[in-house]
């Protein structure tokens, strides 16, 4: 389980040979990022929201936000940026700007219903079809009845699937033009995309939440008016 290493201006690190190796470059880097952070909410005229290291090496970050499941529920204290230790480590400024950058980007999205949508609507038309059968008519629910019941169902939980995972690229493609444009951190994300051997796969890439690199890094160089510069006083140097 990943454990939390930085939340809201506290360092926690254990003190075994590893941490301790880590506790300098940490230390060090992680005020700066949250002071980016704060720097690009400003920018962005939006309300700064938690940051959270957590211990993982590989580079990577997300955002908790107010869904729809969560608004239902009253869940709404959820904005927290969470990277990982490998991000801060292993990533280059103006990769994590356009990290940081895609993730208020997602935050952006506050009310995001597409993926339950499908389940719902399902749900009515199985209570519409079958429970008029079952309690309202006397004839017994017959094979054919049976089958186009589970030929439906296959078909409305693949179209179901197809949606949702479509919205999730929608969504990451979204992001990454919000950061491009509102922080001029394109050079960034083509940088960061390009480490990563991850290209298209045709069809295939219908049943991944996150579009591949290759295609990413395309979108990102098609960018119209989009400065491929860094923004004075946004970058925040460690040192």
């Amino acid at each position: 389980m990943s454990k939390v290493l930085y939340k809201i201006g506290l360092l926690t690190v254990e003190g075994d040979a590893y941490n301790r190796a880590n506790r300098n470059v940490l230390s060090r880097k992680i005020p700066a990022l949250e002071k980016m952070l704060e720097r690009m909410c400003k920018k962005a005229k939006v309300e700064k929201p938690k940051f959270t290291v957590e211990e993982d090496e590989t580079p990577n970050a997300s955002i908790g936000r107010i869904t729809f499941s969560n608004w239902v529920f009253g869940n709404n204290d959820v904005r927290e940026i969470t990277f990982t230790s490998g991000a801060v480590k292993k990533l280059t400024l103006s990769e994590q700007k356009f990290v940081m950058g895609h993730e208020l980007g997602h935050d952006k999205d506050k009310y995001s219903t597409a993926t339950g949508s499908g389940r719902v609507l399902w749900g009515v038309f199985s209570l519409g079809y079958w429970i008029p059968k079952i309690f309202m008519d006397d004839s017994p629910i017959t094979l054919g009845d049976s089958i186009v019941y589970a030929m439906t169902l296959l078909a409305w939980s693949l179209a179901d699937t197809l949606s949702a995972l479509h919205h999730s690229r929608k969504n990451e493609y979204a992001a990454d033009k919000y950061s491009a444009q509102q922080f001029a951190a394109a050079d960034g994300g083509i940088k960061n995309f390009s480490r990563q051997d991850d290209p298209a796969l045709g069809i295939f890439d219908l049943f991944f939440t996150h579009p591949c690199a290759e295609r990413r890094i395309k979108r990102l160089k098609k960018l119209k008016g989009v400065p491929h510069k860094t923004i004075p006083g946004i970058l925040v140097k460690y040192d």
